[in-house]
């Protein structure tokens, strides 16, 4: 049973992250979420969902069962760790295709922090050639999307 946005807001004193932030990437939008936060009607906003934690499945499930026909793509990430490069770039250059081809795409992991910043950091690499170095990304992406983005220092 899914709780109502506005009630879970009042009892928590977590951030909250249901998508509904648009974060600029280039020229382009992502919606960051925190799995804990996304609810199936939320999943229906959207063309494609990425998961990188598999308890998202569940809400991608019920909202299917709703009528929702977008893409779940699952794309794993050890909570407060990161990928080798090779593979954050690559993610991060899908992740850039397909908001450059107009889908409004969610990226969740679990608290829309750690995981979902890293990715976010790694797409603003690519698409902003200002922010190449990755300290200013985890500033952009901590002023655009929340202060407590990116977690470690392994994701950055």
């Amino acid at each position: 049973m899914y709780r109502s946005n506005s009630w879970y807001r009042l009892v928590s004193a977590q951030c909250w992250h249901d998508g509904t932030s648009p974060v600029a990437v280039g020229s382009h939008t992502i919606y960051p979420a925190a799995g804990r936060d996304l609810t199936p009607n939320d999943i229906l906003r959207f063309d494609t969902v990425n998961t990188l934690r598999a308890a998202v499945h569940t809400a991608v499930g019920v909202a299917i069962e709703r009528g929702w026909r977008g893409e779940c793509v699952h794309i794993p990430m050890q909570d407060f760790g990161c990928w080798p490069a090779d593979v954050l770039r690559f993610q991060a250059e899908r992740l850039i295709v397909s908001i450059a081809g107009g889908a409004r795409v969610c990226l969740a992991c679990k608290g829309g922090h750690g995981r979902t910043g890293t990715l976010i950091a790694a797409a603003i690499t690519i698409a902003e050639p200002a922010c190449e170095d990755p300290v200013v990304a985890v500033r952009a992406v901590r002023t655009r999307h929340c202060k407590k983005a990116i977690e470690t220092r392994a994701q950055i």
